[in-house]
């Protein structure tokens, strides 16, 4: 399995925090049979939906495949 972690904010309005956003972690579980070209594109499509609602990525540390 291909495993990686984001770390993602709450957007401004939920609860307070030091700079008004929660942290939440996301752990994305994905086919390791996918080629690198559809893994990016995964990746991808996971940060434009985070950040089209306002969040942001703190940080993303790939796993690697298990």
């Amino acid at each position: 399995m291909v495993t990686k972690t984001t770390k993602v904010a709450k957007p401004a309005g939920a609860a307070s925090s030091t700079d008004g956003q929660r942290n939440y972690e996301l752990m994305l579980v994905i086919n390791p049979e996918l080629t690198e070209e559809k893994l990016n594109a995964t990746m991808s499509n996971v940060r434009q939906v985070i950040t089209g609602l306002g969040g942001n990525i703190a940080e993303v540390k790939p796993l690697g495949k298990r």
